[in-house]
This record gives structure tokens, sequence and C-alpha cells, in this order.
């Protein structure tokens, strides 16, 4: 019978200390986790001394979780997100987006574009240098009727419009005053 006192005292001293900690708890996120590891720990201690008494082994739950790999790599294993190259990576993406939306709202296309953005902590996401290759974007209604297309792979000739100086002046300034960069470190092709 004695043992049956101590397992009702240990299932309660386990409820108590679930009710503390989640009474502890801030509201986060991950409380719901928090709150599921507590529920196992209750349930553990509710299951382990009966089977302990009834199998007369002796159940330690940190060895069981040491013990399964596929566990192990919660106890401390865990694998290293690199979430500034990510967010790096993101903003990027997101700005040559936005710099090929407002060279065409210019009449012009970007073709190819590159950014060379700073990552140091004083100045993170600071552009550093913008290279563009830019063509002038042909108007649909001047486009006459073609009958007949002859292409000829082995002579590739690339049709894309010359744009002057004074355009690029002009985007370079443009993009300069944007994102308050040197019109020096924009190269427009």
């Amino acid at each position: 019978m004695s043992w049956l006192n101590s397992w009702a005292s240990g299932i309660v001293v386990s409820v108590i200390i679930a009710t503390l900690i989640e009474m502890l708890l801030p509201e986060t996120k991950n409380k719901k986790y928090i709150k599921t590891i507590i529920g196992i720990f209750v349930l553990f201690s509710i299951i382990a001394p009966a089977v302990s008494n009834f199998t007369n082994t002796n159940i330690d739950f940190a060895e069981i979780l040491a013990s399964n790999s596929e566990y192990g790599n919660y106890l401390g294993e865990t694998e290293e997100i690199d979430t500034d190259k990510t967010i790096l990576e993101t903003y990027e993406n997101k700005l040559k987006e936005e710099i090929k939306t407002k060279i065409k709202n210019k009449g012009y296309e970007v073709t190819n574009i590159n950014l060379t953005i700073d990552n140091t902590e004083e100045n993170y996401g600071i552009i550093n240098k913008i290279e563009l290759k830019v063509s002038k974007i042909k108007d649909s209604e001047n486009i006459e009727k073609v009958e007949k297309v002859e292409i000829n792979i082995s002579k590739k000739k690339e049709e894309t419009e010359i744009i002057g100086t004074d355009v690029i002046n002009e985007l370079r300034e443009y993009l300069a005053d944007s994102y308050q960069i040197n019109k020096e470190n924009i190269i427009i092709n």
C-alpha cells in the first residue's frame, strides 16, 4: 500500500508543478508547445511508476529520449539556419523587382540586374552598386504585321534598341534619388 501512496503523491506533485509552470508562462506563440511537454511530463509521471512497479524495471525518460536518434536532434543538436543570408536574399529579390517596375514605368525594360548590398552591421541593407542592362520597350501600335519570318540560328542578331547617354543619365539620376546611392555606382548598359 505504501507504493500506491507514493504513486499518488508523485502524481499530485507533478500536477502541482505543471500548474505552477503554466501559470508562470508568458503568453507567447511557444506556449502551446511548452504545455504539450508539460502534459507529457504529467503523463509520464502517472505511467512510469506503475510500469516500473509491475515490471520491476526502472524507466528513465531522459535515457529513452537520448537513446532514440529521432529525438536526439531535439535535445540540443539542432541545425543552424542562416537567417541573415535568407533575409538578405529576400531583400535583394524584392529590390530587383521594385527597380524593374520603376524602370518599366519610365518606358524601359530591365533585361539583367545585379545589386551589391552591404551586409556589415553598421550599413546593413544599404545598396552599394546597381548594374543594369536596359532596353527600350517597343510600342505594340507601331509593329507592322509580318507575313513570313525566317529564323537563322547561325547568325544571331541582337534586336534591342540602343539607349542614348541622355536617357542613361536620366535613369541614373532617378535611381540615385530613389535609393540614396551615388550616381557613379549605377552602371547602365
